[in-house]
């Protein structure tokens, strides 16, 4: 058992110390300088995962949300085709690719960042992308779901009431354009029942 306990406290140390290479500005600056979709997509999926482990713990120093949108905006055109490699043909990632892991991304980050999640995905909300417009409804209905905490016998809304605010400030222009939207958070905002 006491072999299991280090072994546990080394995987941890282990990872603690990786998570501070990936939150580093290096890693960043790396992300928005890479040149291919595959190369964008790898850095992604290990953002990805260390912002899964590390949750609301992840540096907010680090404009993470304005990373991923300018690797939104810098792989818009990216096609899929195929790349020679020494192990055969290989397809490099496409715009859609990138941009679930994005939104995954952005849904972990979704009560860390709100303000900024809450933007970036009212835009990808009319994407050209049909993928890209359901992952990104998806992920505005985790946002506006209500959650009873058990062992604090709570709700919390302050999200919630966020959403409202800002949804009030649109004009009946945005409002239509915006319309699927305003549906999928309806749903959610207006929904009797929670989890929990």
């Amino acid at each position: 058992p006491a072999q299991r306990d280090f072994d546990f406290i080394a995987r941890r140390w282990e990872e603690i110390e990786q998570g501070k290479q990936i939150f580093s500005e290096e890693f960043l600056h790396n992300l928005e300088q890479a040149k291919t979709g595959y190369e964008i997509l790898q850095r992604l999926k290990l953002l990805r995962e260390h912002v899964s482990k590390f949750g609301d713990k992840t540096p907010k120093e680090l404009n993470i949300i304005e990373i991923i949108n300018n690797t939104l905006e810098k792989t818009k055109g990216l096609k899929k085709k195929s790349i020679k490699n020494t192990f055969g043909d290989l397809l490099e990632p496409s715009y859609e690719d990138i941009s679930k892991v994005c939104l995954d991304i952005l849904e972990l980050l979704r009560n860390v960042h709100p303000k900024d999640v809450f933007e970036t995905l009212v835009r990808l909300s009319i994407d050209e992308k049909e993928e890209i417009r359901k992952k990104s409804l998806d992920v505005v209905s985790k946002m506006a779901r209500y959650t009873f905490y058990p062992e604090e016998r709570k709700i919390y809304y302050s999200l919630q009431l966020f959403i409202l605010d800002e949804v009030e400030k649109w004009d009946n222009k945005k409002l239509l354009t915006h319309l699927s939207f305003i549906v999928k958070l309806s749903e959610e905002l207006l929904s009797p029942s929670f989890d929990g």
